[in-house]
Formats: C-alpha cells, sequence, structure tokens
C-alpha cells in the first residue's frame, strides 16, 4: 500500500489536484504556502494533528478519503493568528509517536496587538452591537448553561428541570451591574475551595530507587543490590561496606510529580491568564462581587503555584493522554474537564470568528 504523505492544500477541492499540493514530510521551514482562505491539511489515517506549544487539535474534515488515502484536517484562520506569524508548527501525533512540521504561510494576518484589539472592539456593527462582545456572550450564556447543567446532574435534578433553567437563562435579561458570566467567572465562584484542597493536599506516589544507605538503616534489597553486593571487595558484610559502612539499597520516597498534578499546574497556570485577560476586560465592573471574586482567585493561583505542593511539580512538556485519576478520580475528575474547557475555549471562539 502507497505510503500517505502530510501535505497542505489551498482549498478543500485542490485534493484533487497534485500541482496545488505541498508536501510537509521534511522538518524544514522552505516550506511556502499561500494562505487563500480556506486550506486543509491531508495527514495519514489515524493522525491527530496539534499547534506545537498550544495543545490545540485541528478539527477533522470529514471522515477519511477513500481507498485509505488519508485524513483531511481544517485550518480555520484563527490557528493561525495563535502561531508565530509566518512560521507556523504542528506536531503529528500517530498513536505514540509524534513529530513536528513547519511550514511558512503568505497572506495570513497574525492576532492583534492590544491596543489594536481594543480598536477592533470599538467599532460597532450596524446595530450598535460589538461583533466580539456579541459572540463572547453567547460563549458565556452557554458556560453558564453548562454550568447549570452539571450542578442539576451532582444535585439529583431532573432533565425537565435543567431545560426549565435553561430557558430562563436564555430569555432573561442581561444584568448591566456585573461582568460576564465567563468560563473563568464560573470557575472562581465554583471551584476556589476544591482547587485550594488539591493543592494542599495532592495525589502522592512512592517511588523506589536504589542508593547508598548506612547499613543500620537498610530495609529492603533486591537482586540488584544483592549482585552490587557480592563484586564488593571483603569476605564479611561489613567489610565490603568499606569505610562509610554504606551498602546499596532500596530506597522510597514520596513525590508529588505525577500527570495528574502536572494537569492541575497547568490548569492553574491558565486560569491565572485567563483570570488577567478577563479582569483587563471587565475593568468597568472592578466593584463588583463577580469581578472581586475572579481577582481573588487569580491571586490564588499565583499563591498555590510559588506555595504549594505542586510547585515543585514538572511542567507538561507534549500532548498528554488522561490516565485512570484524571478519568476518575473523584477530586481530579472536574479539574480535567474544565481544563479541557479552558483548552477548546480559545478554539471556540476563533472557530466563531472565522
Amino acid at each position: 500500500m502507497k505510503e500517505v504523505k502530510t501535505a497542505i492544500y489551498p482549498f478543500p477541492w485542490s485534493v484533487c489536484d497534485p500541482e496545488q499540493r505541498v508536501d510537509l514530510n521534511a522538518n524544514t521551514r522552505d516550506h511556502v504556502v499561500e494562505f487563500l482562505g480556506t486550506p486543509v491539511i491531508l495527514a495519514p489515517p489515524g493522525t491527530q494533528l496539534f499547534l506545537t506549544g498550544k495543545s490545540i487539535p485541528l478539527p477533522k474534515l470529514g471522515p477519511p478519503l477513500i481507498n485509505n488515502r488519508g485524513q483531511l484536517f481544517e485550518v480555520p484562520h484563527g490557528f493561525f493568528a495563535k502561531t508565530s506569524l509566518p512560521l507556523v508548527e504542528l506536531t503529528l501525533r500517530v498513536q505514540s509517536h509524534s513529530s513536528r512540521l513547519s511550514f511558512v504561510v503568505r497572506g495570513a494576518i497574525g492576532a492583534p496587538e492590544q491596543s489594536e484589539r481594543e480598536q477592533i472592539e470599538s467599532r460597532q456593527i450596524n446595530d450598535g452591537v460589538l461583533l466580539h462582545g456579541l459572540i463572547m456572550s453567547w460563549i458565556d450564556i452557554i458556560n453558564e448553561i453548562l454550568g447549570t447543567l452539571s450542578h442539576a446532574k451532582s444535585d439529583g435534578g431532573q432533565p425537565s428541570r435543567a431545560w426549565t433553567d435553561i430557558a430562563a437563562l436564555l430569555l432573561k435579561e442581561k444584568q448591566q451591574s456585573e461582568p460576564r458570566m465567563a468560563l473563568i467567572a464560573w470557575i472562581a465562584m465554583r471551584m476556589t475551595r476544591e482547587v485550594t484542597d488539591i493543592c494542599m493536599r495532592p495525589r502522592r506516589i512512592l517511588l523506589c530507587t536504589r542508593q547508598a544507605q548506612r547499613m543500620d538503616r537498610i530495609q529492603e534489597v533486591d537482586g540488584t543490590c544483592l549482585r552490587w553486593l557480592a563484586r564488593q571487595p571483603g569476605l564479611t558484610i561489613p567489610q565490603k561496606a568499606g569505610a562509610k559502612q554504606e551498602l546499596l539499597a532500596i530506597v522510597r520516597k514520596g513525590t508529588h510529580d505525577t500527570l495528574e498534578n502536572r494537569i492541575l499546574k497547568d490548569f492553574l497556570k491558565r486560569c491565572k491568564h485567563v483570570a488577567l485577560d478577563y479582569l483587563g476586560d471587565q475593568k468597568k465592573f472592578h466593584q463588583s462581587k463577580r469581578y472581586k471574586t475572579v481577582q481573588g482567585f487569580k491571586t490564588l493561583c499565583g499563591r498555590l503555584l510559588s506555595n504549594s505542593p505542586i510547585s515543585n511539580v514538572q511542567p507538561i512538556g507534549r500532548i498528554v493522554k488522561p490516565n485512570y485519576v484524571l478519568q476518575c478520580g473523584q477530586r481530579y475528575r472536574t479539574i480535567w474537564d474544565l481544563y479541557q474547557r479552558l483548552l477548546h475555549q480559545d478554539q471556540e471562539l476563533e472557530l466563531l470568528l472565522h
């Protein structure tokens, strides 16, 4: 069977035209792609594509092509805006193996600076509603509905009650005395105690290592330790221990450096950054209770990142697959769900703006 190579096309229908194909298999920056609005990437079947460093997956475009020709992925303009244009770097993952691809884009517009963003948001549509504000309002309504459904389920509520609450949320008038109900606001209002508890008492595991130990402190040895002992000079064990009277033994040390705690640390970092952006956008509500709650949660995240057991946890260096604790653990399951929603929040906004 012919190997499917990764390539990018300027349009979805360009897949049928080999002359418009730009191969991306070699990890080089010499690939130049003209951005014409709707590029697609063809990758081998079973492949996942992510923006390198962002953990944001590229959406699939339909089912795999016939005759095992590969899978198409959309590349919305919003994805390019999150990269260091004109250079775009992608992570291609097939099962447990991953590789990186890069290419140069011509014609794509990068994300605006803060000053430019303020000017863009100040421009009104004909009916006087800001496009960005309108989209964010709908995203916030959906976040509020998801929060209502979550609490109805945890409280044993019935679906009819949940739909009643959804109708009320959709039809109620927007309160101008409070900032918008963003996802970070919901997290700050509902998860402060849980986040603090997990960070101060994170899951801890014991790791077995072999180290030189004094003879009177040895509690456990294995075959490797015994083979090491047999190779040492001397007839008796004290003679083999040498001048320091130390032998190789198994030492069990506790550590918090686990996958779930790495996710927790990254979750706090993302919450801190999102809260900072939220507070900057909602300055006119600085006296409101919701604003102060998010402000306090941002401060809490910074404090936990520097003064809690997870401060020494290693950062996430690649795209991760959730383990059992993240999927089923009573304390970490909610963190994992909210972490995924934070990852997808920017993607949702860019897809709506696209």
